[in-house]
């Protein structure tokens, strides 16, 4: 059995498609279609910006407390962001509530000895990703409770789909 890789010319109609031509002995040939199937990831959240000296783990305490949601510790969100470079590994704290309305809050570090989650916010410590049917008014309540925070230098609404390296999120 052997293959070669060929274009097929279907008719003067019809686009030049790339297909694997496939030829058994004494048997009549075939062809392979190979398709790709691109996602785009869902940028249907809410992402806050935050500056904050505290350590992650007592910045997660913090929003436990203003917020009354559980926190945990989930496994570090591990990147390569350069090729060839050492894998980056950011901080992850999570709260899925699940009772009446879907919100997930997800606590991320922006900072790693290897580089930045999101390295065209370099000045920014954390984000914090909302997830769920979050109302405007709930969201302005969280942007307004935050300032009560210790260590809070300054915080900001993200537009997520603005960000160039904004699939590095998707990833949590």
């Amino acid at each position: 059995m052997g293959a070669n890789n060929n274009l097929l010319a279907l008719n003067h109609k019809q686009k030049v498609f790339p297909a694997i031509l496939v030829t058994c002995a004494g048997h009549k040939a075939f062809e392979v279609k190979r398709t790709t199937l691109e996602i785009e990831p869902d940028y249907n959240f809410k992402l806050i910006a935050m500056v904050n000296t505290l350590p992650a783990y007592t910045l997660g305490w913090w929003l436990e407390q203003k917020f009354k949601i559980p926190l945990k510790m989930d496994k570090d969100l591990e990147l390569i962001l350069r090729k060839g470079s050492a894998e980056s590994n950011f901080p992850v704290y999570c709260n899925t509530n699940e009772e009446d309305i879907y919100q997930r809050w997800i606590l991320v570090g922006n900072k790693s000895g290897n580089g930045f989650l999101i390295p065209e916010q370099k000045v920014v410590d954390y984000y914090l990703k909302l997830e769920g049917e979050i109302e405007r008014n709930y969201y302005l309540s969280v942007l307004n409770t935050l300032k009560e925070i210790p260590g809070m230098q300054h915080y900001f609404d993200v537009k997520p789909e603005t960000l160039k390296s904004r699939i590095n999120l998707s990833e949590l």
